[in-house]
């Protein structure tokens, strides 16, 4: 990620697709060792990034990246849980599968 060049401007544009592309290397980054994903849950993802920002200047463009991701990570958490709590409390059907 340090390698990705940053924002070329201070656009809201360029730091959006700044954020994207950083994301997108979270994503898609793979263990060396294995070749597999390195991060398969949301946890694993998040626990890494709140490493990676501590260990690099506030004020930089990568510190914001990862703090969007952060954020983005836990509100599909916040989702997923809702989701699920919907589903356990409608006795397995959760209202999008009603109209069905």
């Amino acid at each position: 990620m340090r390698g990705l060049p940053p924002p070329a401007t201070d656009s809201q544009e360029d730091k959006q697709r700044y954020a994207d592309a950083v994301g997108k290397l979270l994503r898609d980054f793979k263990d060396p060792a294995t070749g597999e994903l390195a991060f398969t849950t949301l946890k694993q993802k998040n626990d890494m990034i709140q490493r990676t920002l501590e260990q690099i200047d506030e004020h930089s463009p990568l510190h914001t990246a990862l703090l969007t991701s952060l954020v983005s990570n836990m509100g599909i958490g916040s989702m997923m849980t809702q989701w699920m709590q919907d589903a356990i409390m409608s006795g397995g059907v959760p209202k999008e599968m009603e109209d069905w």
